[in-house]
């Protein structure tokens, strides 16, 4: 019995749905976990995952604008110096959601960084590769530098 993580739209959560017995549950056992883990890795690496983010661009991004700014003229090393004390100032999804409202340069900003549901090979590599090494309900602990700017990933689903 293989279950699937979903996500409900109407309750902003994720819930387990299992294909097999159209069974639905908001939360796991320790047995569903089990039972997840045996799914395929090539199936789990293909699956999409659902992220928020927070881009912090500077002069070298690859658009040096913004929703917040015409024209970014920030050096880098202050792009990643403000991610850096962004960590420090979020203590849970709420915070991040907030934060990226109020600083994410991304037109994301605006929907607290929500970027959907995406698969490999729709995100830039470096942002695809840390957003899938989280797991649900998991920040990135460090900036992830692409080509648009600095960005401090979580990981919803």
């Amino acid at each position: 019995m293989v279950w699937e993580e979903m996500w409900s739209k109407s309750r902003n959560r994720p819930y387990y749905f299992n294909p097999e017995t159209g069974e639905s549950k908001w939360d796991l056992d320790p047995h569903m976990t089990m039972m997840m883990m045996k799914t395929d890795k090539d199936e789990r690496e293909n699956s999409s995952i659902h992220c928020h983010h927070i881009l912090i661009k500077h002069v070298n991004s690859r658009r040096p604008s913004s929703r917040l700014c015409q024209v970014i003229t920030r050096p880098e090393e202050e792009a990643y110096a403000s991610c850096c004390q962004l960590i420090g100032q979020i203590n849970g999804f709420d915070d991040f959601k907030r934060l990226a409202f109020e600083l994410s340069d991304c037109s994301s900003g605006s929907n607290h960084g929500d970027l959907g549901w995406f698969s490999r090979g729709k995100m830039q590599p470096a942002f695809e590769q840390a957003a899938f090494r989280l797991q649900p309900g998991e920040m990135t602990k460090e900036p992830v530098k692409s080509d648009s700017g600095y960005h401090l990933i979580w990981r919803v689903a």
